[in-house]
């Protein structure tokens, strides 16, 4: 039997996402070169999967919804990937990979986007208390950010809060402006969280990583007129 399904790629290999984004190849030799390692994390697309019926055993759960869920029952059939049924992936919607170092994810890179999703935070990650992750080793992201920059990667609002905090930690000067925006044509405005994405990764190209300050009035992020 040969069915198509949709949705989560679960076990995806290394491999297969190079198949999807060639381009991704040489960025991956590069990393190893860093003693990063690189490995899938999340993966939606299509793919195609040959069932043996004849020893297959397949298991089948009824999910309900919680009482305040709206959405409709369903049932869920499973199937153990192993010598009964092989898989094909057709295609690749949407990727994300981990980069490892030392038994520690450094960053989370969008493939589809070409975004760097997340930074390990140091600051908040009790490793560092146990001396796993020493401050020299802050170098290795920052070059790292450097290095995916270089091949067309932007940051999101957190990588590259997380990026002003590192760079703050090494010793690099920072200082704060204020900005007011007038809103002249509601068409264009993006979600804040956009706003503040497209302002980051234009000042990392000009040297500068932004670090959004939260003080006493957060409240009026809120009140911002932004869709």
């Amino acid at each position: 039997m040969l069915v198509k399904v949709k949705g989560d790629l679960v076990s995806i290999s290394l491999e297969d996402l190079i198949n999807f984004y060639p381009w991704f190849k040489n960025i991956v030799e590069e990393l190893k070169k860093l003693e990063v390692n690189v490995e899938p994390f999340k993966a939606k697309g299509l793919a195609e999967v040959e069932i043996d019926c004849n020893r297959a055993v397949f298991e089948i759960e009824h999910i309900t919804p919680p009482p305040e869920e709206e959405w409709k029952p369903y049932y869920r059939l499973e199937i153990k990937v192993n010598d009964v049924a092989k898989i094909r992936i057709l295609n690749v919607d949407e990727a994300q990979v981990r980069l490892w170092w030392n038994n520690v994810v450094l960053a989370t890179i969008n493939l589809s986007s070409k975004t760097i999703e997340s930074l390990t935070d140091p600051f908040w990650d009790l490793r560092l208390s146990r001396g796993e992750i020493r401050f020299r080793d802050l170098r290795r992201i920052v070059k790292i950010v450097s290095y995916l920059r270089g091949k067309g990667f932007t940051l999101s609002k957190y990588a590259a809060e997380t990026l002003a905090k590192i760079h703050e930690k090494m010793g690099a000067k920072s200082f704060e402006i204020r900005l007011k925006l007038t809103i002249i044509d509601q068409e264009k405005v993006p979600s804040y969280n956009e706003l503040l994405k497209h302002i980051s990764n234009i000042l990392v190209d000009k040297g500068l990583a932004v670090e959004e300050t939260r003080g006493t009035r957060l409240i009026e992020m809120f009140e911002k007129p932004l869709p």
